[in-house]
C-alpha cells in the first residue's frame, strides 16, 4: 500500500522549475528581509508543494487504517485467517495491495515475534514491491495474535519504478515506522516516522526535467478513536502533530548544459478532529491554510 501519487498539473511543474532557474517568482524587493513574511498564495513553488502536503495529510488515514487491518488479517490475528491469493481466481486480490497479477509473487512468514509479507509485481508498465512487518506485544511482551495486543509496530518498505520510461514517467520509493500505543483501550496513539522520494521525469524532443520530492514525516501523539463494536478500523486522527521536511530539486537538461537547482520547505501540521492547519515555510517566506483530512469516528 502506497498513497495515491498526484501528479500536479505539467505546466505547473514546469512554471515552478523556471520560477527557480530565473531567480524566483516571488517578490524580493520587501526592505525587511531579516523578516519572515507571507508568500504569495498562487506562487507556482508553493503550490507544488502543497500538492505533495495534501496528498500525504488526504491519505495519512488510509496508511493507519492498513496497518489496523493487520489487527484482523494476519495469520494469528484475532479475525478471519488472512486470505492467499487463489491460483483459480484470475487477478486475485490481497487485502490492501490490490490484484495480484500473473507472475507476481506473495510470501508471508512469521519470525522472532513479526508477521512478515512480501509482495512482488512485475510488468510491461511497471514493477513494483511491498514488504510490510508487524509486531504485536502486551504489556511489554510479544505476543504473536493480536486479540489481547496493546501495542502494535507496523513497518513497510515499498517502491514503484516505471518501466515506460521513452515518455514522461515517475519512480517512487519509501519507508514508514509507526508505533500505536493503548489498543487496550477506546483511544489509541499513534507515532512514528515516514519517508519518501518521488522522481519525476518530463521528456520532449530537445528537453528533460527531473523533479526529485523528498519527504521526511513525523508523526507524534496522534489519537486516534476505536470505533463501534471494539474494532480498530478508523485511521483519521483527532488530535496530533505532524512535521514535515520537504526537499524539491529540479534538474533541466537540454542537451547543451544542465541546469540543476533546490528549495527547501519546513511544514508544522496541528490537527484537531480531522482537520489539519498547516503552515509552510521557504527561506523568509511562509504560508498558513487549513485542510479536511478525514472524517473522525465517534469515540
Amino acid at each position: 500500500m502506497r498513497s495515491k501519487f498526484i501528479v500536479p498539473g505539467l505546466g505547473l511543474i514546469l512554471m515552478a522549475a523556471m520560477c527557480v532557474w530565473v531567480g524566483g517568482c516571488s517578490d524580493d524587493s520587501n526592505p525587511a528581509a531579516d523578516k519572515i513574511l507571507p508568500g504569495a498564495a498562487d506562487d507556482p513553488q508553493f503550490l507544488f508543494v502543497q500538492d505533495h502536503i495534501d496528498n500525504y495529510l488526504d491519505t495519512a488515514n488510509v496508511y493507519f487504517e492498513t496497518a489496523f487491518d493487520n489487527m484482523y488479517l494476519v495469520p494469528g490475528g484475532s479475525g478471519e485467517e488472512y486470505p492467499l491469493p487463489d491460483p483459480e481466481t484470475e487477478d486475485p486480490d490481497i487485502p490492501m495491495y490490490g490484484p495480484m497479477d500473473d507472475g507476481a509473487l506473495f510470501e508471508y512468514t512469521y519470525a522472532d515475534g513479526w508477521h512478515v509479507r512480501y509482495i512482488y509485481r512485475e510488468n510491461s508498465v511497471f514493477t513494483d514491491h511491498f514488504r510490510d512487518s508487524t509486531q504485536f506485544m502486551a504489556v511489554s511482551e510479544v505476543v504473536e495474535d493480536a486479540e489481547s495486543a496493546d501495542y502494535m509496530n507496523f513497518i513497510l518498505h515499498w517502491d514503484y519504478t516505471d518501466n515506460e520510461t521513452d515518455a514522461t514517467h515517475y519512480n517512487w520509493a519509501g519507508y514508514m515506522n509507526f508505533e500505536f500505543s493503548d489498543l487496550d483501550a477506546t483511544t489509541a496513539t499513534i507515532s512514528g516516522t515516514d519517508a519518501s522520494r518521488i522522481e519525476w521525469n518530463y521528456i520532449s524532443v530537445d528537453t528533460t526535467i527531473e523533479a526529485v520530492v523528498d519527504m521526511a514525516v513525523t508523526v507524534t501523539d496522534l489519537a486516534v478513536y476505536q470505533s463501534a463494536g471494539e474494532v480498530w478500523d478508523c485511521g483519521c486522527p483527532t488530535d496530533g502533530t505532524v512535521e514535515m521536511d520537504v526537499n524539491v530539486s529540479y534538474t533541466l537538461d537540454d542537451g547543451v548544459f544542465p541546469q540543476m537547482t533546490a528549495t527547501a520547505w519546513d511544514v508544522t501540521v496541528e490537527i484537531t478532529d480531522g482537520a489539519a492547519e498547516v503552515r509552510v515555510v521557504n527561506g523568509k517566506e511562509y504560508w498558513e491554510y487549513t485542510v479536511d483530512m478525514c472524517t473522525v469516528t465517534s469515540e
